[in-house]
């Protein structure tokens, strides 16, 4: 079995998909937003492993077997959970054999239409976009944006398997308007009933750049909810 480092273990979170649920972070993320809440998850050097733990899919299971009764099911965060599929294809099936669920959050980076039975386990996808153009998004990001969120939305909304779209909300840095209209235009037959979620950045937890930038004022998030209402969202919250 592969093993992988896992940075922390929520027993019980309900702000992780549908009800109460395991939320588990891996270790290492192939991209790094400026705006990230976890930056602790991101590198893999020798100082950010020492606060994790080296788990395989069966170590990890019979960890948070005992949370099982009182959540849905498992929730796989990070750092970004897709840079381990055959990890995740263990862990899942382990889970489905409990009677749970299994949802991923991912930054959309890596294509899940690669991985597809990994992907038929999955029940659902919380999936984030960090930016549209793609110098909005190597300036938020590090990283150079590749084809594989038009892969995600178009093959992850014709399987059902997205449960909601994040989208990070901080002017300046995210071209929230472009990234609206992107998906509207990309999958124009599913997006209508897809949750929104528009988050309102916040500086807890970041480090460097954006460590006292200020969060949109309920003005600019009415106008963003507004935006997204315009052009046909039926399902959208606002955090």
């Amino acid at each position: 079995m592969e093993e992988i480092y896992i940075n922390k273990i929520i027993p019980i979170s309900t702000v992780d998909g549908i009800g109460a649920r395991v939320s588990i972070f891996t270790q290492g993320c192939n991209i790094n937003c400026l705006y990230c809440h976890n930056p602790e998850t991101i590198k893999m050097n020798k100082e950010d492993l020492e606060v994790c733990t080296l788990y395989n899919a069966k170590t990890l299971f019979e960890h948070i077997k005992p949370y099982l009764i009182f959540t849905r099911g498992i929730t796989v965060s990070g750092g970004e959970c897709m840079l381990h599929p055959n990890f995740l294809y263990e862990l899942f099936q382990l889970i489905k054999k409990e009677g749970k669920t299994c949802f991923v959050d991912s930054n959309g980076t890596i294509s899940f239409s690669k991985y597809k039975d990994l992907t038929s386990l999955i029940d659902g996808v919380l999936l984030d976009i960090k930016a549209w153009d793609k110098d909005v998004f190597y300036k938020l990001t590090g990283s150079l944006k590749n084809d594989s969120l038009i892969d995600n939305l178009t093959y992850l909304s014709e399987t059902d398997k997205i449960q909601e779209l994040r989208l990070v909300c901080i002017e300046d840095y995210v071209d929230v308007y472009r990234c609206i209209d992107g998906i509207k235009n990309t999958i124009p037959n599913k997006y209508e009933n897809i949750p929104l979620k528009l988050i309102r950045f916040r500086n807890n937890g970041v480090i460097g750049e954006l460590a006292n930038h200020k969060s949109p004022d309920n003005k600019k998030m009415q106008e963003y909810l507004d935006y997204a209402r315009s052009v046909g969202f039926k399902k959208i919250v606002i955090t």
